[in-house]
């Protein structure tokens, strides 16, 4: 029987003489069967009896009764746990035998007490299968109208009523995408509430989240620990052998360069570090094919995966294998580029770029994997296909142990150009790989307050909402045969996105228009349907490629976005203001708003209230905040710059001692990039004579403790006031400096080193950071008197600048720069 008739015979079981309904839980408001669990019962059984039993009470104001061993004759009785031969992995089984229930499902031999009030005694996530704990979320979906839509109790729904019974169909079910289901939200909070630890747990349990094989992340760090130097953490100290400098990336040396924060945070102040590993080198093979049998082996290793501050011992199952299923020992570097530029690195896939290595990485992927199969066929390696791997590498041959998890940004697909590119890598992968392996997604449920906060200095966006668009997706998604899925979402933002997606993800044949139907139904009541046309208008505004401004669209093979061209399989940083809130109309939003006031009026429980509320507190006015905020930018992006007039005096030739700054000229109160109070106090005192521009910088507030000079420092820009060249100086808090020109080539912003001859000084103290300067005029793109210039304070909890730029690049704000005067 499909899924939606089930649940209308649930709903027949609500009547009061349940004359549809043969199997009782509770009639005539008083306890008509018992949960009986196996003396040794499995976690997954004692939570599963735990919540049914809470949710039966929900329901009905009854309490079941939780039994070992032998029932009073005359009661039905719900097993939960045990017969479950034949089962593997989350499968699951409910089956009906006369009066007898029974819910049960492959659980992993975990027998430890669960307290129900205690989240740290519940089954984990990672590693252990709960099939008989998912037989009872099943059970309580598909045959008594339970639905779990939300992260607390406020968010689960259910009809109320003195009888519970149910009609009785058996089922056997396995998930389709049995590898991994998980939804990632590191916030824990949803609109203006802090979810506890145990609604959290019990939420990723009752969405049926878990992660058997194949799930990937960041994993390349113990090869550093054991052959790159000695780690700061004391455990992963002790994993170091000796160096082998030749298994790590080449070209690095002397750079700082950029790597990943654990791998930065055991070496901080190693100048030489190398962002990734040469993937050509034999010895990096050798060690990676090793620390993948080690794992399958039922061992691991200090850095390796599930152990990356070192402290587990070596001899514990971290990685367990799963009868039936697959081993896969993820392997991944860091989000950082740097990949190795020896001449083998370079010279086997030449065609190779600093944007594309899809080639290297799986060739290095498929070496490892083969390696591994010459001791052990069933070892294998899974892979993320990630920005500059997500390129099907036609030039490798890859193993059949090899699992990759590709990683789709979806939320940007509703830019023509960006869809058309990752969805061709997509299918690519699909048709060349999909009956040969394991694929999984890595999936990006985001929506403008991403690009707000990581792109856009944190405005407060119109809302991004697409739960029927989300829905054709993972309908695509199951039907291409994909066996895991991973998502990053804001629960906040997106919540019924992440509900759909992981309703379909764990069972395909579910029909995403019915659960978003039901969802708007259940969960607002009466008001379900004005709060679904609110979701339609906005995801109609949102998903529309006619909303797309039409010069991102000339060039078909590039994905263009405000800022210029981006990577065609990343995509973010779309939604800047300006394109965000052309969505956001003043029309569109009277008619929202007027949806909200009618919804307010329809809802009728306190539930109902709660719910519409919390996507008040969390979407609307947030928007509603945005749109004035926004209309009130653009007032100001259309005032005039700031102007400063300094009158030259007498020659101290560039001598920072004698000058006389009582005499200066100093800025206004400086903001934030966005025209908003900045938390620090800043300003620029300016000096002049004939030969030399004197300036001073002051922050009232100490300077950070920062390793990277780009995240702590001061800068002034310099322009003749129509743009390219632009002169750059910028110094940190020791009194280091970077010198640059800015020059257009080929139409991109292009940097060469210039240098200023500047006198410069930096005090830094506990209290405040001051910075001198002096620098020669005829080294200043002055256009008769006058020039442009801005100066702008960086440092890891907020950036501050004299004239507001209104975006995040301080180049790309060179037409908002105020204007310096100086007269003889």
């Amino acid at each position: 029987m499909k899924p939606f008739k089930r649940f209308i015979l649930s709903i027949f079981a609500f009547l009061p003489l349940a004359v549809f309904a043969d199997f009782s839980l509770v009639r005539n408001g008083k306890p008509a069967a018992v949960i009986l669990l196996d003396a040794k019962a499995t976690k997954s059984a004692q939570l599963g009896a735990y919540e049914l039993q809470h949710h039966v009470k929900s329901i009905t104001g009854v309490e079941l009764p939780i039994v070992a061993g032998n029932v009073s004759p005359g009661m039905n009785t719900v097993k939960i746990g045990g017969d479950n031969s034949g089962l593997t992995g989350d499968s699951s089984k409910i089956e009906f035998r006369g009066n007898t229930l029974l819910l049960t499902g492959n659980d992993s031999p975990v027998f430890e007490k669960v307290d129900y009030h205690n989240p740290d005694t519940f089954p984990k996530l990672e590693y252990e299968c709960k099939g008989s704990l998912f037989a009872v979320y099943d059970f309580l979906e598909l045959y008594c109208g339970v639905r779990f839509y939300g992260m607390d109790e406020a968010g689960t729904f259910y009809k109320a009523s003195e009888n519970l019974s149910v009609k009785e169909e058996n089922r056997v079910f396995s998930p389709q995408m049995d590898a991994f289901r998980y939804v990632y939200y590191k916030d824990k909070r949803f609109a203006r509430n802090e979810i506890v630890p145990r609604d959290f747990a019990l939420w990723q349990l009752r969405w049926r989240m878990s992660s058997l094989y194949g799930r990937n992340n960041h994993n390349q760090y113990s090869i550093y620990f054991a052959h790159w130097d000695k780690a700061k953490m004391y455990w992963l100290g002790r994993a170091f052998k000796y160096k082998r400098k030749e298994l790590f990336a080449k070209g690095y040396d002397g750079k700082m360069a950029d790597v990943d924060a654990i791998l930065r945070g055991n070496y901080p102040n190693d100048k030489d570090l190398p962002p990734q590993l040469c993937y050509s080198n034999k010895g990096t093979v050798d060690y990676y094919a090793e620390e993948v049998l080690t794992y399958f082996n039922g061992g691991n290793v200090r850095g390796g995966w599930m152990n990356f501050h070192g402290n587990i011992p070596p001899n514990r199952t971290l990685v367990p294998r799963f009868e039936g299923k697959p081993f896969f020992y993820p392997i991944q570097g860091g989000d950082t580029g740097g990949h190795c530029l020896c001449p083998d690195c370079r010279n086997r896939f030449p065609e190779d770029t600093k944007d594309d290595v899809s080639n290297n990485k799986f060739q290095f992927i498929a070496d490892v994997a083969r390696k591994a199969a010459e001791t052990d066929p069933a070892a294998g390696v899974s892979s993320l296909a990630y920005i500059q791997t997500l390129r099907y590498p036609d030039k490798v041959s890859l193993p059949p142990n090899v699992s990759v998890q590709l990683c789709l940004p979806i939320c940007t697909w509703w830019h023509p150009v960006a869809c058309q590119k990752q969805m061709d890598a997509y299918r690519e992968w699909i048709a060349k790989e999909g009956q040969k392996r394991p694929l999984t997604l890595w999936t990006y449920l985001f929506s403008p307050y991403y690009d707000s906060r990581r792109y856009f200095g944190n405005y407060k966006p119109f809302p991004g909402l697409y739960p029927w668009k989300t829905g054709e997706l993972f309908k695509m998604f199951a039907k291409d045969g994909i066996k895991g899925w991973f998502t990053e979402v804001d629960m906040q933002c997106n919540h019924l996105e992440a509900y759909v997606a992981a309703r379909i993800c764990y069972d395909s044949s579910l029909d995403p228009g019915q659960v978003i139907d039901d969802f708007f139904e259940h969960y607002y009541g009466e008001a379900g349907p004005v709060m679904k046309e609110f979701y339609r208008e906005v995801e109609k505004a949102y998903w529309n490629p006619a909303n797309c401004p039409e010069e991102w669209l000339m060039d078909k093979n590039v994905v263009v976005g405000p800022k210029g061209e981006l990577h065609p399989y990343w995509g973010m940083g779309l939604h800047s203001p300006d394109v965000n809130w052309s969505l956001g109309t003043p029309e569109r939003m009277k008619k929202l708003a007027g949806l909200i006031e009618e919804a307010k009026k329809l809802t009728r429980t306190p539930e109902e209230k709660i719910r519409l509320q919390r996507f008040i507190d969390g979407i609307w006015t947030n928007a509603l905040e945005g749109e004035r905020e926004y209309r009130l930018d653009k007032m100001k992006k259309s005032e005039l710059p700031y102007r400063l007039q300094v009158m030259t005096s007498g020659n101290i030739n560039g001598d920072l001692s004698k000058v006389d700054w009582s005499k200066s000229v100093k800025t206004e109160t400086w903001q934030n990039l966005y025209g908003k109070t900045a938390e620090r106090k800043c300003r620029a005192e300016l000096v002049a004579d004939s030969e030399y521009l004197y300036l001073k910088f002051t922050d009232g507030s100490p300077a950070e403790n920062v390793l990277n000079f780009w995240r702590e420092n001061f800068e002034v820009f310099f322009h003749d006031g129509k743009g390219y060249p632009v002169f750059h100086l910028a110094v940190g808090p020791n009194g280091t400096s970077y010198q640059y020109k800015h020059i257009l080539k080929d139409g991109k912003d292009t940097v060469e080193p210039y240098e200023f001859n500047a006198v410069i000084s930096s005090s830094s103290t506990d209290e405040s950071w001051t910075v001198l300067m002096a620098i020669p005029l005829n080294k200043l793109p002055l256009k008769g008197s006058q020039m442009s210039l801005n100066f702008m304070r960086t440092t890891p909890s907020g950036n501050a600048v004299w004239n507001p730029i209104f975006t995040d690049s301080y180049i790309k704000g060179i037409d908002r720069f105020g204007v310096l005067h100086i007269h003889p």
